[in-house]
C-alpha cells in the first residue's frame, strides 16, 4: 500500500547489513540481538513520533488527517494515561512509550545466518512496574524503498496502533533496515514466519534485560495486511506446525488477523498473468526476484530477467525495485508512462505460457509458499477481505477458508470505502479495528 494511501486508514481512525565474517559469528550465537536505539517518550512526544504532519511535501490534504489523528492519539493517551495511574496507586504516574531498534540473529531465505531489525515500543510506567498485557506482531505491507521499513521514519500507522496496554513488535523482515543488501524474500512465506518469531523472542528477550516484566498471563496477537497478511497466516502456521511445545507456550499465541492477503502466491500470480491490464505492476518483478533468490534449485540457468520483456528491462524498473530507492508510488506511474500497464509488455512471452520452461520453474517455487491447505489453524484466525480486491483476489481468503477445514479460521467480507482503490480501502476498515481494538 502507498504512504499516502496509509495516510487514508490512520484518518479512518478519527470517525546493517551484515558481512560474512558478522554472519560467522552470529552463527554462535543463535537469538542475539543487541539495541540499536532506545528512547523514552512521553505520550505527547510518541503522538508527534507516530503522526508527524509537519512534511510540507505531503501538502495540506494529508498534513490536516496527520495532525488531526495526532490529536486523537493523545486523547487516546489521555484514557490510557488515566487506566495506568490507577494501576500505579496514584494520579500523576508518569508513564510514557520506550521505543527500541534493535538487530537480531535469524536465518535467510537461503537457510544461512543473518543479522534483521526490528522495532519494539512498550508503554511503560516511569518509577513504577507496570505490566503489559499484551504483545502485538505486526507484519508490514508491501514496500519497496528501504526508507519505509518499520525502523525508519515513515511507519506512521505502525507506530499509531501501538497507543495501547500492549507491547508492540514489527520487524523490517529479510531486504530492508539491517539487511537492505539482501533480495527481499517476496512471499518465502514460511522463511519469513521464522524469521518473525525469532524477532518475537528477541524481543521478549530484550524486554527481560531491560526489567520490563509482562503479565503472568500475556496473549500474543499476530497481524498484518497486504503481504503482511500472509506472513502473518504464515506465522500463525509456524508457531502451531514447527515451534516446540516449549517454545509455544512462552510465545502465548492467542489469535491472527490477517487482511488482504495473498495466502495462495500461484493463485495469485495465475491470476496476475492472466489479466489484459495490471493495477499494481511493481509487486512483480519483486515476486519473481524473490522467488529465483529462495528457491534457487528450482531455476537452473534461469534468470530473474528471463520473465520480462525487453521493453520492461530497457525502462530499468528491475533495477529500480533492486535498489530499493523508490516506493510504490513513484513505480507505478512510472511503469505507466515507460512500459504501460498491459501485461503482455511487461511479462515475456515464455513467463505467459502456462507450460514453459520458466513458467513451470517459477511455479513449483511458487506452490512451495501455499498456505491454503495441508494444516489446520488450533488457535483463532480472522481472514478480512474486500471481494473486488484489485491487488490480490479474493478467492485468495476463500482458498485458506475451504482448505483449512476443519480449523480454527473465518473470514469477514471489508466494506469498499474507496471505490477506485478497493485493496487500500478495505485497508482503511482492517487498521482501523485494529487500532481501536476491534480486530
Amino acid at each position: 500500500m502507498k504512504r499516502r494511501a496509509l495516510c487514508l486508514i490512520t484518518a479512518a481512525c478519527l470517525l546493517l547489513s551484515c558481512g560474512k565474517s558478522e554472519r560467522a559469528e552470529l552463527l554462535d550465537a543463535p537469538g542475539a540481538y543487541t539495541i540499536v536505539d532506545s528512547e523514552l517518550m512521553t505520550p505527547g512526544g510518541f503522538a508527534d513520533y507516530a503522526y508527524d504532519g509537519s512534511d510540507p511535501t505531503w501538502g495540506k490534504f494529508y498534513q490536516v488527517y496527520l495532525n488531526s489523528l495526532n490529536a486523537a492519539l493523545k486523547a487516546k493517551n489521555l484514557l490510557l494515561g488515566a487506566a495506568m495511574a490507577v494501576e500505579a496507586g496514584h494520579p500523576g504516574a508518569d508513564w510514557g512509550y520506550r521505543k527500541y531498534i534493535i538487530n537480531y540473529t535469524s536465518t535467510d531465505a537461503q537457510g544461512k545466518p543473518v543479522k534483521l531489525s526490528e522495532v519494539v515500543i512498550v508503554p511503560t510506567g516511569i518509577g513504577w512496574n507496570h505490566r503489559p498485557s499484551k504483545i502485538f506482531l505486526c507484519s508490514h505491507y508491501t514496500i519497496f524503498a528501504d526508507y519505509e521499513r518499520s525502523t525508519g521514519e515513515f511507519a506512521d500507522y505502525l507506530t499509531g496502533t501501538a497507543a495501547s496496554d500492549a507491547v508492540f513488535i514489527c520487524p523490517d523482515q529479510e531486504g530492508y533496515g539491517a539487511s537492505v543488501d539482501h533480495i527481499h524474500p517476496c512471499l518465502a512465506n514460511m522463511q519469513i514466519a521464522r524469521q518473525l518469531v525469532d524477532g518475537t523472542f528477541a524481543a521478549l528477550k530484550l524486554l527481560e534485560d531491560e526489567g520490563i516484566k509482562m503479565k503472568k498471563d500475556f496473549r500474543l496477537y499476530n497481524g498484518g495486511y497486504s503481504l503482511g497478511a500472509s506472513y502473518a497466516l504464515a506465522v500463525h502456521k509456524y508457531i502451531e506446525t514447527v515451534c516446540t511445545p516449549e517454545e509455544r507456550e512462552q510465545l502465548h499465541l492467542e489469535a491472527s488477523y490477517c487482511g488482504g492477503g495473498p495466502y495462495s502466491p500461484l493463485h495469485t500470480f495465475r491470476w496476475y498473468a492472466e489479466q489484459d491490464s495490471l493495477y499494481y505492476t511493481p509487486v512483480l518483478p519483486m515476486l519473481i526476484d524473490g522467488m529465483v533468490y529462495s528457491y534457487p534449485e528450482f531455476f537452473d540457468g534461469i534468470r530473474t530477467e528471463d520473465y520480462f520483456t525487453r521493453e520492461f528491462l530497457d525502462a530499468g524498473v528491475l533495477e529500480m525495485v533492486r535498489s530499493k530507492e523508490y516506493s510504490s508510488a513513484y513505480l507505478r506511474p512510472y511503469i505507466k508512462e515507460k512500459v504501460g500497464d498491459r501485461v503482455d509488455r511487461i511479462l515475456s512471452a515464455e513467463a505467459l505460457t502456462p507450460c514453459s520452461t520458466i513458467r513451470e520453474a517459477l511455479e513449483k517455487a511458487l506452490t512451495q509458499c501455499d498456505l491454503t491447505e495441508g494444516w489446520a489453524p488450533v488457535r483463532p484466525v480472522i481472514l478480512y477481505h474486500t471481494e473486488n480486491d484489485q491487488y490480490v483476489p479474493y478467492e485468495n481468503a476463500e482458498l485458506a477458508v475451504k482448505g483449512l477445514v476443519p480449523g480454527n479460521i473465518k473470514l469477514k467480507k471489508l466494506l469498499n470505502v474507496m471505490p477506485d482503490d478497493p485493496h487500500n480501502g478495505g485497508g482503511v476498515i482492517y487498521y482501523l479495528r485494529y487500532i481501536i481494538g476491534g480486530v
